[in-house]
């Protein structure tokens, strides 16, 4: 839903003309009175130089608040989508209502200061605000991409996911010097030529020792024992023969 203001000058003691806008606009609005204090203006020359500024400034600040909601509104779970609007409130409050209890923030923003002085302190705070955005922002998809590719390895095929909770110590050996074991993905279709062919594959392969330790829909996890010093070219062999050494 999108929500357009607009400002009405009434001029001081209008209680008529306010009742009079209150009648012809309640089909169509909720009118607030917007108190602002007494603002330090100046010389009418400072205030038409600094129209410009306040100009870039409202836009500026409506392009990062459209930023922040717009990332919030795709970052959100599909099921926790409906509660964007509790993440987007003023003061713990809707927009309506924050704008019907609008009350000046003199501690943020000293009635004491100048114009120009509040718009740079605003302008401070935007910028820190989208500073920060960019900061956390980048961080939640940095994560975001780390997790994604973690569950790929969790749940993909035998070639792509982690294999350290599929194996057991028991399916390699562990304390010898000399002799190592690894993990290959052979597709099913290739499972025979596999049995006929590991041992041949490079110098020093321990025959008989391929087992099958775990199979998904279309690829089967083989380990099989060398010598350690055979294992550079048992790789490049099997890699020629679509065997996958993990």
């Amino acid at each position: 839903k999108q929500w357009y203001q607009r400002r009405v000058a009434i001029t001081a003691g209008g209680q008529e003309q306010w009742n009079t806008l209150i009648e012809h606009t309640k089909s169509l609005s909720s009118c607030f009175r917007f108190n602002l204090p007494s603002l330090k203006v100046g010389t009418l020359d400072a205030l038409m130089s600094l129209s410009d500024d306040l100009q870039k400034l409202d836009q500026y600040t409506e392009q990062v608040m459209i930023k922040l909601y717009n990332y919030m509104a795709t970052s959100l779970e599909e099921g926790d989508r409906s509660r964007l609007k509790d993440y987007t409130k003023a003061n713990n409050k809707d927009l309506l209502s924050y704008c019907g209890t609008f009350v000046w923030d003199v501690a943020k923003f000293p009635i004491k200061l100048s114009i120009k002085e509040i718009h740079d302190i605003i302008a401070k705070n935007i910028t820190k605000v989208e500073k920060d955005f960019k900061t956390k922002s980048n961080t939640f998809n940095t994560i975001k991409t780390n997790l994604a590719q973690y569950e790929k390895k969790e749940s993909g095929s035998l070639l792509t996911r982690n294999l350290a909770p599929l194996v057991k110590e028991e399916d390699f050996v562990i304390s010898s010097e000399y002799l190592v074991t690894v993990c290959v993905v052979v597709p099913k279709s290739s499972y025979k030529e596999w049995e006929g062919s590991y041992w041949k594959l490079a110098d020093f392969v321990v025959p008989g020792s391929s087992r099958l330790i775990l199979e998904d829909g279309e690829m089967g996890l083989f380990t099989v024992t060398m010598f350690r010093k055979t294992l550079d070219a048992f790789k490049n062999n099997a890699r020629d023969k679509k065997f996958t050494v993990r």
